[in-house]
């Protein structure tokens, strides 16, 4: 499935997590949202569905963050974005 950069939707979690991260860490946020958008099973994103909660998928920012995002249809709306802790103790 190609989704398209307008089928990305932020909860205020996602936003308020997002403004908090390092500078470093946003840009490959970024870089992941935009391949993202571009095909939602990219090989450079990787999402897999969290095995807890098979409602939501996740892809790993880098060796310290994962995002969270639930896909519906043809629209990606983004969670989360946390540490790798964090989201052991949400999942």
């Amino acid at each position: 499935m190609v989704l398209t950069p307008s089928s990305l939707g932020y909860t205020d979690t996602f936003a308020s997590q997002y403004h908090a991260l390092p500078q470093a860490i946003k840009k490959k946020v970024n870089r992941k949202l935009r391949l993202l958008s571009e095909d939602v099973h990219h090989e450079s994103v990787r999402p897999c569905k969290v095995k807890s909660d098979k409602r939501y998928w996740e892809f790993k920012v880098d060796d310290d963050y994962e995002a969270v995002f639930k896909l519906n249809s043809a629209r990606v709306m983004m969670y989360f974005v946390v540490d790798h802790k964090t989201f052991d103790k949400m999942f």
